[in-house]
């Protein structure tokens, strides 16, 4: 048990709860979070501009699977090619695997797990503050051994879940409603939730884009220790959802814990890849 824990849990989080209050600037949270709040929708219409405009979608043509490039330059540089194998983002996740305890923890522990003397993880965060928690969901009952449906919260220090909420049928209906899908893509998923509080206290206004860095900084964090863990697991991130719904039916409080990004997560169906 690391330093952070020689005092009892509730006593250190008492005092961070206290000391984040009389620091921080409540006019300045409440730019951040109306400021968020723009940046969410209700529904899949308010997500993308119309794709079906014959415009949007020749731009889109031109643009997909290119580089930001410069329109002038004074010198070009080349270097002898390489060729690279990429590992494409999953869409076609097997559903009837249920991944073994042992192999999900050590996944988990890859992606959000702790150094064991400098208590770094994985990625940087501003401050050694990571103020984005990762969320874990499980859509079924067989989807991971002695996990039961519900999210969960990941504790890096004890390497353990934190369950907050059972899913009923009704939750896991609104949730599938919030992403505008008849079904799941996995019955597994990572929900990356932003304390806003702690993420302005210190750093104001550019704390909220340090923990938008921060997201994807853990997506691709655990995106490397699936392949890190076994080849035949995938991943793919999604930012279609509605946000409140979503928020709401993971036990959230969707103003000041919104949920930036979902990362699906599974063995591979089939070897189809995209």
């Amino acid at each position: 048990m690391n330093k952070f824990y020689q005092d009892s849990f509730y006593n250190q989080k008492m005092k961070k709860d206290y000391f984040e209050d009389v620091i921080l600037d409540k006019t300045l949270l409440n730019d951040v979070l109306k400021f968020h709040q723009s940046t969410t929708f209700y529904g899949y219409n308010y997500y993308t501009a119309n794709e079906n405009d014959e415009l949007l979608l020749t731009w889109m043509k031109s643009t997909e699977y290119t580089d930001v490039l410069p329109n002038f330059v004074i010198e070009e540089v080349t270097f002898d090619e390489i060729p690279l194998k990429r590992k494409a983002s999953m869409r076609d996740f097997d559903k009837e695997y249920c991944m073994a305890k042992s192999k999900f923890g050590h996944l988990l522990n890859e992606a959000f797990g702790r150094d064991d003397t400098s208590f770094s993880k994985r990625y940087p965060s501003a401050g050694a503050l990571y103020p984005v928690f990762p969320i874990i969901y499980i859509f079924s009952p067989d989807a991971a051994e002695g996990l039961s449906m519900g999210c969960y919260v990941f504790d890096s220090h004890k390497i353990r879940l934190l369950k907050i909420k059972d899913f009923s049928s009704k939750d896991t209906a609104s949730i599938r409603s919030a992403i505008s899908n008849d079904d799941f893509p996995s019955y597994l998923a990572i929900g990356y939730a932003i304390d806003l509080k702690r993420a302005v206290t210190k750093y104001r206004r550019r704390g909220y884009r340090h923990a938008l860095i921060e997201v994807g900084l853990m997506a691709q964090s655990f995106r490397e220790a699936c392949r890190d863990v076994d080849d035949e697991l995938g991943e793919l991130c999604w930012s279609g959802f509605s946000d409140h719904q979503l928020a709401h039916a993971s036990g959230l409080n969707p103003r000041l814990s919104p949920i930036g990004l979902l990362q699906w997560f599974g063995r591979k169906h089939d070897k189809h890849d995209i």
